[in-house]
Order: structure tokens, then sequence, then C-alpha cells
């Protein structure tokens, strides 16, 4: 039983460094070398599951604290927003009036055409600069710009 202790960390190490190839993290890549640590002592002393263990969580845990600087250094600062929300502050120019009573107005910012609301449930008339403050659905709420 004890030489398969041995091949159940490898697998786990396994695990976690294939894993880790699928995110950006390298944070789970830590814990296959704790369990790379976990198998050389299993290995080496049969029988001790309270020292592997031990050894791989201390083990993890210290790959943690190393990595982290590493990590925010390759990894760099991440785009905080995408999508839609990418427009959220960004400036454009009414293409179709938007009139709160019909429901009716258009944007075009960063080349795209949005369905459009006022915040301050005014109209705004064609060729208006307006800025985007907030994102309801597939709606952009826009005000005046300045």
């Amino acid at each position: 039983m004890d030489q398969y202790i041995v091949w159940v960390w490898v697998v786990a190490a396994a695990f976690f460094l294939v894993v880790e190839i699928f995110t950006v993290s390298f944070f789970i890549s830590a814990f296959g070398v704790g369990a790379i640590a976990a198998a050389v002592v299993a290995a080496i002393f049969p029988g001790s599951y309270e020292a592997q263990m031990v050894v791989f969580i201390a083990v993890s845990g210290i790959t943690v604290v190393l990595t982290r600087p590493f990590a925010e250094r390759i990894t760099g600062k991440q785009q905080e927003e995408f999508g839609v929300d990418r427009l959220r502050g960004q400036t454009g120019v009414v293409v179709e009036t938007i009139d709160p009573t019909t429901g009716s107005g258009r944007v075009r910012v960063a080349r795209e055409e949005w369905r459009a609301d006022a915040v301050d449930r005014q109209p705004i008339d064609v060729g208006a600069v307006v800025d985007v403050v907030d994102i309801e659905g597939t709606h952009l709420v826009v005000k005046r710009h300045g």
C-alpha cells in the first residue's frame, strides 16, 4: 500500500500542474510543487502519512508566498473591465434622438451603436456629445458631456 501512496502524490502533482496551464495565476502550481515534495517524503519514509501532509501543506504555502511577486510581475495588471463594461466612462455621440417618452435613442461609442437612455430622463438631440455613466441591460445610460 505504501508504494501506491507515492503514485497518488505524483498523480496529484501532475493534476495540479496541468490545471495550472489553464489559469494565469501561478497559484495552483504551488500545490503541484507541494505534492512532489510529499511524494519524495512518501518514498523515503513509507507510512509517514502525517509527515507527508505536513510537507505538502508547508511546501505549498512557502511556494505560494515565494512565487507571488514573480506571478504579479509576469501577469501584470489585468484589464478590469471588458465587454460592454468597457464603455462606462467613454464619450459618445447621439445618432438618434434620445426620447424617454418613446423609449428611443441611439448613441455611437467607440465605433459601435447602442440603444441609450438619458440619466435625467430628458430628450437629447442628434449630434450631442454624451458620457456613458452606466449600463442597464443592453442600454447605455448617458448624460450630456461637460
